[in-house]
């Protein structure tokens, strides 16, 4: 594992430790405060009912504080899903930043290259193949077309981080950042897992 798989594999355990000692220290704190706010209307409802049975006055009273109760953790549960979207958010937007600067660097060329080397195959059966490659990356085209001489080239405007695809007119192999980019949001919302 290289050390940039390492660096994130770590900054994905600290990101859900996080999250989730966050979380923790929230209920906990809701918890308690609601306690302690329901034993003192308790003693207050009891206070006000003018001494009557006590069973009948904390039946009365736990039924009309559940009640809010659950309103205040849903509140609490929503809230807290509203900032763990953030983060992930937040750390998808890095992420997309990272991938970004990769386009810049030298090492892209190569991934490119490598990524297309992956279909070789297709080009063996003297189909025709088209590589798609976003706008930006049309400067890439002479060293690809060394990799597959017999591809034919175009542009793809839904590549916008980077990558190519290819195709043989029937099948379509997404080999973009893009592409990639999406399954780990779809893993990490699934697993919270993260790969990139």
């Amino acid at each position: 594992m290289n050390d940039f798989n390492q660096m994130e594999l770590r900054r994905e355990t600290i990101f859900k430790d996080s999250v989730l000692s966050l979380a923790e220290a929230q209920s906990m704190e809701i918890i308690a405060e609601a306690g302690k706010k329901r034993a003192e209307e308790l003693e207050q409802a009891y206070k006000l009912s003018g001494n009557a049975d006590y069973d009948t006055v904390k039946e009365k009273y736990f039924q009309e504080s559940n009640k809010e109760f659950t309103a205040v953790a849903s509140q609490a549960r929503q809230e807290l899903l509203q900032f763990r979207e953030e983060l992930v958010e937040g750390m998808f937007a890095e992420v997309r930043e990272k991938l970004q600067q990769f386009t810049q660097s030298g090492d892209y060329a190569i991934w490119l290259a490598v990524q297309l080397k992956k279909h070789a195959a297709m080009a063996e059966g003297g189909k025709p193949l088209t590589v798609y490659l976003r706008e930006a990356d049309r400067g890439e085209q002479e060293a690809l077309s060394r990799v597959m001489p017999a591809a034919g080239f175009d542009t793809d405007e839904d590549i916008l981080l980077g990558g190519l695809k290819v195709s043989d007119g029937h099948v379509l192999f997404d080999e973009t950042l893009d592409e990639k980019l999406r399954e780990e949001q779809q893993r990490f919302y699934e697993s919270g897992e993260m790969r990139l």
